[in-house]
């Protein structure tokens, strides 16, 4: 009877362990998998960055860059607990999650929201730079 109990100890030990490597290796596939779509979101960021800089100004682009980059870091996935989104922190209380998760998957619209709403808003991109540096949000 004591082998039994042995072998039924050591069985368990071993599957435990199995469990526990299992695990760990998820959890290494999960980071990587993190990492690379890290890595992925912030090519994407650049180029969306590249593309922006060609439409603008680079005076316009100047302040553009300062806004986002203090609000995101032009992070298009970004999120805030008070309801903010993207990489311009657009304010979307009241919005379901479908709209958000497709705002959150368009950085196109992302950026041509913020432009016209700077624009419209504060008469002018660098404007908004000038009321974002004062109040630190826009």
């Amino acid at each position: 009877m004591d082998n039994f109990n042995l072998f039924d100890n050591l069985l368990r030990l071993a599957t435990a362990q199995r469990s526990r490597y299992a695990k760990l290796k998820q959890a290494r596939l999960a980071l990587v998998l993190l990492l690379c779509l890290t890595a992925a979101q912030a090519e994407a960021a650049q180029d969306y960055k590249k593309e922006t800089k060609n439409y603008l100004s680079p005076i316009e682009f100047h302040c553009f860059d300062y806004i986002i980059s203090k609000e995101s870091k032009w992070n298009f996935k970004a999120q805030s607990p008070t309801h903010d989104y993207g990489a311009v922190q657009r304010h979307m209380t009241n919005t379901s999650r479908t709209t958000i998760r497709k705002w959150l998957n368009n950085p196109q619209q992302q950026i041509t929201w913020a432009i016209n709403y700077m624009r419209t808003r504060y008469g002018s991109i660098c404007q908004a730079a000038t009321f974002h540096q004062q109040h630190n949000w826009y």
